[in-house]
């Protein structure tokens, strides 16, 4: 009985806790720009990324580059107003761009719908100030995103973790103006000219 009463006290301020905090509320359009930090089979990359989203619009775009590991690199722009989306990657020794096109339907999906149902993780402290980090399991996936205490609506951290890979985007500018139209054009890649 002790170990049952203590297992709900337990529970009771581990929910305390979580009902305290201010669960994110992150916008649909935004532009961002920080440090990326990637394992791909157990090795450690770092490099810069550029995540520039309009989702009434159906715009989104996700850039990453990796000095010395362009093969790591990602340009994926999704534009569903004309239902295709692009990949550049730089294969073969040359790292030659290639463009990968598919196709889109519908209407772009919310990106952050899922952190409605994600559960307070912990609260914790970098370069002096403070975060709340929040997860979200699905699918072998793990989702995550970390707002400075108070400010619910800034995305300091958003990091996606599945078996084998790790994905970390730290945040250093954040804005939620619409993202100029120059960031949702077509690379120049994927344009099939004359022969």
């Amino acid at each position: 009985m002790r170990s049952f009463l203590i297992c709900v006290v337990l529970a009771l301020a581990i929910a305390c806790a979580a009902a305290q905090q201010t669960r994110p509320k992150l916008s649909e359009t935004f532009e961002s720009k920080g440090f990326v930090q990637i394992k791909n089979n157990g090795t450690l990359f770092f490099g810069e990324g550029w995540y520039h989203v309009s989702q009434p619009d159906g715009k989104a775009l996700e850039a990453f580059a990796f000095g010395g590991a362009e093969h790591l690199n990602v340009y994926e722009l999704q534009r569903f107003d004309k239902g295709k989306a692009f990949e550049v990657i730089h294969a073969g020794h040359d790292k030659t761009p290639i463009c990968h096109t598919k196709s889109l339907t519908g209407k772009m999906p919310q990106l952050w719908d899922w952190v409605e149902k994600a559960d307070y993780v912990r609260n914790f402290t970098a370069n002096g100030s403070k975060f709340d980090l929040w997860g979200y399991k699905t699918a072998g996936i793990t989702l995550e995103v970390a707002v400075p205490v108070g400010y619910p609506n800034i995305l300091a951290y958003f990091g996606r973790f599945s078996a084998g890979n790790e994905f970390s985007y730290y945040i250093e500018q954040w804005k939620t103006d619409k993202p100029h139209s120059t960031w949702f054009e077509i690379p120049k890649e994927c344009h099939l000219g004359p022969k």
